[in-house]
């Protein structure tokens, strides 16, 4: 019986089920990549019918399967999402960890938050990190990070996305993410309290630039309306627009 293990123990069990590998053969993407939401086609389908480990939560009471699935999910699109940028700082996938539990929290923002087709009995979590048109780790892109969340480098010297034998460096990542992912949700008082500071639901990449010079993408044009901030994380500052620039609404007149 496993209880009150906490994070960095619990983590490493839970690696154990999560972040396995979706494809075959793990260094290449399926094609045709499968239609509607990929996560719920290659992923969720398969974890759904794992056995839930026996940890307990922050609460004290035990993790279920609908914890399993966020963790999963969570995990798969942080290393999608952030995997270059934690050189630069575990404060960067930790920002986005906190948006998308801001995200999931406000249920008045779901119908922004939450597109697309999910299969029926997928936890809010889960379908808030893994909609496609707000993280590009889940778009139908063969040539973008999709395969990075689908086959991350989850064993050291095992094979993942990108060769036959992932490296530690690219496995200290993985364990990185696991931690954060689980203690977003084992740990949720534990992880708002470290993440205070991060009050906002949206972030683009090096984007910022382009805004002041009236050149922002289609896709970009949200952030008129917002204001960039810089949160900070255990002393450490967000402020590497090339990794991440979290925004937040400008008040209101």
């Amino acid at each position: 019986m496993n209880m009150n293990l906490g994070v960095e123990k619990s983590a490493k069990l839970l690696n154990e089920v999560v972040g396995f590998c979706a494809v075959t053969p793990p260094t290449k993407l399926p094609s045709p990549i499968p239609e509607g939401n990929v996560y719920d086609k290659l992923v969720y389908s398969k974890l759904k019918k794992k056995p839930v480990p026996r940890i307990k939560k922050e609460n004290k009471e035990y993790m279920t399967q609908d914890d399993l699935v966020n963790i999963d999910s969570l995990a798969r699109t942080l290393y999608g999402e952030m995997a270059k940028c934690y050189r630069y700082g575990l404060e960067y996938p930790m920002t986005v960890a906190k948006i998308i539990t801001n995200r999931t929290n406000d249920p008045g923002g779901h119908r922004t938050f939450i597109q697309g087709q999910h299969y029926p009995g997928k936890p809010t979590a889960a379908k808030v990190a893994t909609t496609g048109n707000q993280f590009s780790m889940w778009l139908r892109n063969a040539g973008g990070p999709l395969h990075h969340g689908l086959c991350p480098p989850r064993e050291l010297g095992k094979p993942f996305y990108r060769s036959k034998s992932a490296s530690k460096f690219e496995n200290d990542i993985w364990i990185n993410t696991m931690r954060i992912a689980t203690e977003a949700v084992l740990y949720p008082e534990q992880f708002a309290k470290r993440t205070a500071d991060i009050k906002g639901k949206h972030y683009t990449s090096n984007l910022a630039k382009d805004r002041f010079t009236n050149r922002l993408s289609r896709g970009a044009k949200f952030i008129e309306k917002m204001n960039q901030v810089f949160p900070k994380t255990e002393g450490r500052t967000v402020n590497y627009n090339r990794c991440l620039e979290a925004w937040v609404e400008k008040p209101k007149k």
